[in-house]
C-alpha cells in the first residue's frame, strides 16, 4: 500500500509510474471516479457500474482500499489525497475525459428516470443530489482546457434534456447560490444550442 504522506511533486511523478502499471480494471474504475470528484456516493457508484463495459466496481475499488489509494468514509468512496486523483485524471487524455463527463452524466439521468415508483421512496432523497451529480458532468463535457481537442456535439434533443437537467440541478442547489446560477448558466447555453435547430425548436415547443 502507499503511504499517504504529503504529497509533493516528487510523488506524484512516482503515482504517475505506478498508474502506468496498474491493471486495466482498477485504473478504469479510477478514471470514472476522478471525473466525479474526491468523494463518490456509493449510490453513484452503482448507477455508473457497467458504463463502457467497466463493470465490477464495487470490487474494484475494495481493492484499491487495500492499496490505499482510495478509502471509504461511510456511504462515500474517496481518494486518500487530491494528489492522487489528479494523478489518475492527468493520466487520462482530454478528448476521453470529456466523453467520460458526458457518458456518466447520461447513465445517472437514465438512471434516475428510470426508477420504479414503488422504488422511489428508498431514493427520494437522493435523486437530487444525483441530479446535481448528472448535471456537473454534463457541463463538464461542455468545457474543455485544450483548444486542439474538438468541442463534444450535442443533438438538439440531448440540449433539451440537458437544459431541464440544468433547470431541475439549479432548483435543488438550496442555498448554494454559485451553483445555481451556474446550472442556469449551462441550462440556457444548452436552448441556445437547441434553438439553432429551427425546426426542431417549432416541433417541440409550438
Amino acid at each position: 500500500a502507499i503511504s499517504m504522506l504529503p504529497i509533493r511533486n516528487s510523488v506524484a511523478k512516482l503515482l504517475a509510474s505506478k498508474l502506468s502499471k496498474i491493471e486495466e480494471e482498477y485504473l478504469d474504475c479510477m478514471i470514472l471516479l476522478s471525473c466525479i470528484g474526491t468523494r463518490v456516493n456509493q449510490i453513484i457508484v452503482d448507477m455508473i457500474d457497467g458504463l463502457n463495459g467497466i463493470t465490477g466496481l464495487v470490487s474494484s475499488i475494495d481493492v484499491l482500499v487495500e492499496e490505499g489509494l482510495l478509502e471509504k468514509e461511510g456511504s462515500f468512496i474517496k481518494f486518500r489525497h487530491d494528489s492522487i486523483m489528479q494523478a489518475v485524471h492527468d493520466f487520462t487524455p482530454e478528448s476521453n475525459i470529456s466523453r467520460l463527463h458526458l457518458d456518466i452524466g447520461s447513465k445517472i439521468i437514465a438512471q434516475v428516470t428510470s426508477f420504479p415508483s414503488d422504488n422511489h421512496d428508498v431514493y427520494k432523497d437522493f435523486v437530487g443530489e444525483a441530479l446535481i451529480v448528472a448535471a456537473d458532468q454534463i457541463n463538464l463535457s461542455r468545457e474543455k482546457k485544450d483548444s486542439a481537442v474538438p468541442r463534444v456535439e450535442f443533438s438538439p434533443k440531448q440540449c433539451i434534456t440537458f437544459a431541464k437537467i440544468n433547470l431541475k440541478s439549479a432548483h435543488k442547489a438550496g442555498p448554494d447560490i454559485d451553483r445555481a446560477l451556474r446550472n442556469l448558466k449551462f441550462g440556457l447555453s444548452f436552448l441556445r444550442d437547441a434553438s439553432k435547430t429551427i425546426n426542431y425548436w417549432k416541433e417541440h415547443y409550438n
